[in-house]
């Protein structure tokens, strides 16, 4: 017989344990969108979401209760099970007040420096006034989620200490603060599964979802900002580069097989033949050409001699319909293009960048072939010391922001450098962020603005936001 007391201790666990069922174990409140794992706990996607970021593989998902591991499907955590048996949270209706700044009445977000109470648009501005003053501030610990919408004020990157070396003079650090890392899964089989899976081009769709090439394709993979997979498409292997050229048509560049194809419509066809070129890249400048850049490989049955004279890279230019216009090898007096890796047009100058990884420079010119500029980051590294090996420049991936300012990945030292429009140097990339830009093997811009960095070692995607500046002038 049961004491009566111990009964009502035991009854009284079991409603506290029905209770504590009904909400989420990690923000202890009603479940928001309620996802159940395969043990058969169940979490808030936000939550999971937050939890999961702290993990670094992101195929896998562990029980924040019972630390069970499930896997992930490319790591998106939308495709779990919902759970249709617990009580949902009711909708909090927002509270529209009047801005402290702004007489428009919208609900509002307390600063978490600050008393003031603003709509979304003052508080951006505010917390870029903030960045710019360097005003010292402390971040509230009951500020929620606003503290990590804040991180982005103390984004001020350390440069890596041979940088600083470097024999050039800084005139703006660029801040950048992480938004998303997630990576890319081929489905396709590869000879050597060891080898890296690496991100070998990246371009924004006319719908503002980003498409990645990995391994030089076949697949071509279609995902939003936080990684989740929306598409996946199959090429040929030996896909260099693909751009969206309007009208939901695009210009895939075929390395190996030395041509250029149009897709419209889902209908993949013969765009031209680009003669002894391997296209490594290809864009469209103002007057609607095509220009692709690339250069010459060593073909079966070809003589020594005459590979060796035509081992050059070269600039190719095709009107809309894939008609031949013209050929560019060399700018000016320069020397001859040898292995140009990566080309970006920059619109509000009618400019384009082309890296060379042969030649070791970046090459700014204009559609006529006339050079503006050639920057080959120049270091002064004391010969015999350890700088030796940080005092080379093979830029990779090129790109240029919504400014104009050119953005060329270093291969050796995984530096990013920013130019000018016109090539002049201006000053590095610097992050909090550990890894640091990895080692960049392709670079993009989207149209918010953000910096998406493929890596060549882990194949992972990296999604910045250049969140301030610090000028040394």
């Amino acid at each position: 017989m049961i004491p009566k007391r111990t009964r009502k201790k035991v009854k009284r666990m079991a409603c506290n344990l029905k209770d504590d069922s009904k909400v989420c174990a990690i923000c202890w409140d009603e479940f928001a969108t309620p996802k159940n794992l395969k043990c058969g706990h169940t979490f808030c996607l936000s939550c999971l979401k937050s939890y999961q970021k702290k993990s670094e593989n992101r195929d896998e998902i562990k029980c924040p209760l019972c630390r069970q591991k499930q896997k992930v499907f490319f790591g998106c955590l939308d495709k779990l099970p919902d759970n249709y048996f617990v009580k949902l949270k009711p909708p909090k209706p927002d509270e529209k007040l009047c801005c402290s700044l702004c007489p428009e009445r919208t609900p509002l977000k307390p600063c978490s420096h600050c008393d003031l109470k603003l709509c979304p648009s003052c508080k951006c501005s505010h917390k870029k006034a903030l960045t710019l003053s360097n005003d010292e501030y402390e971040v509230s610990s009951d500020s929620g989620s606003d503290e990590d919408e804040d991180k982005d004020l103390i984004d001020d990157g350390l440069l890596p200490f041979h940088l600083a070396l470097s024999g050039q003079f800084i005139k703006t650090k660029f801040n950048a603060t992480l938004q998303s890392s997630f990576s890319i899964k081929p489905m396709s089989s590869y000879p050597g599964d060891e080898q890296n899976i690496f991100v070998s081009n990246m371009h924004e769709n006319e719908t503002g979802l980003c498409e990645i090439i990995t391994c030089y394709g076949p697949e071509c993979v279609r995902v939003d900002i936080e990684g989740t997979e929306l598409d996946r498409r199959f090429y040929d292997q030996g896909i260099s580069c693909i751009i969206g050229i309007g009208m939901e048509q695009k210009i895939i560049a075929h390395f190996h097989e030395r041509m250029l194809l149009k897709e419209e419509d889902g209908d993949v066809q013969l765009f031209t033949k680009t003669e002894n070129l391997n296209p490594t890249a290809v864009c469209q400048i103002n007057n609607g050409q095509i220009v692709c850049v690339g250069w010459c490989r060593d073909q079966p049955g070809k003589s020594k001699e005459t590979y060796n004279n035509d081992k050059m890279g070269a600039l190719h230019f095709y009107d809309r319909r894939g008609h031949f216009l013209k050929k560019i090898t060399r700018f000016s007096s320069e020397s001859y293009m040898r292995k140009p890796r990566a080309m970006s047009y920059c619109k509000s100058n009618d400019t384009i960048c082309v890296s060379d990884t042969a030649n070791k420079c970046v090459y700014i010119v204009d559609p006529e072939g006339e050079l503006l500029n050639r920057y080959t980051g120049v270091f002064l590294g004391i010969s015999g010391t350890f700088l030796d090996r940080f005092s080379v420049f093979v830029p990779g991936p090129v790109c240029h922001n919504e400014g104009g300012d050119i953005f060329v990945g270093n291969r050796a030292d995984h530096a990013i450098h920013i130019l000018s429009p016109i090539g002049q140097f201006l000053g590095y990339l610097a992050s909090r962020c550990d890894i640091g830009f990895g080692s960049p093997f392709a670079l993009m811009f989207d149209s918010e603005h953000r910096l998406w960095v493929g890596d060549f070692k882990d194949g992972k995607i990296r999604v910045f936001e250049i969140t301030s500046y610090k000028n040394f002038i």
